[in-house]
């Protein structure tokens, strides 16, 4: 199947093509708060940690967030830490603040 046809089964153009996906790869990382970000995800995952990080039941939310450890600045206005359960690198974008580690789930904050 080709590019043309693909867009065409779904009422885009092949130039709607590259938008669409942009955008579904900005709802992927925002529903699931940075913790998926690929195209490639099966859409059972997604929903699944979309679930865990905004049920109202869900034992992630209650969570008492712990500090990030080793905050420095990095490139284009982004944080850098590392996480305080698993001690894997996460990055903060600042403009939209990362709430939890995309590793082991853990919740996290940013300043003291």
């Amino acid at each position: 199947m080709t590019l043309e046809e693909i867009a065409e089964n779904h009422g885009l153009t092949p130039e709607g093509v590259d938008y669409a996906l942009t955008q579904y790869q900005i709802v992927i990382c925002e529903i699931t708060q940075g913790m998926l970000s690929k195209l490639s995800y099966d859409a059972k995952d997604i929903i699944r940690i979309a679930q865990d990080r905004w049920c109202e039941t869900c034992d992630l939310k209650e969570q008492e967030p712990k500090q990030v450890i080793g905050i420095a600045d990095s490139i284009e206005g982004m944080e850098v830490g590392y996480c305080p359960s698993c001690d894997r690198a996460i990055v903060n974008k600042k403009i939209d603040e990362t709430k939890f580690c995309k590793f082991c789930g853990q919740a996290v904050k940013w300043d003291d």
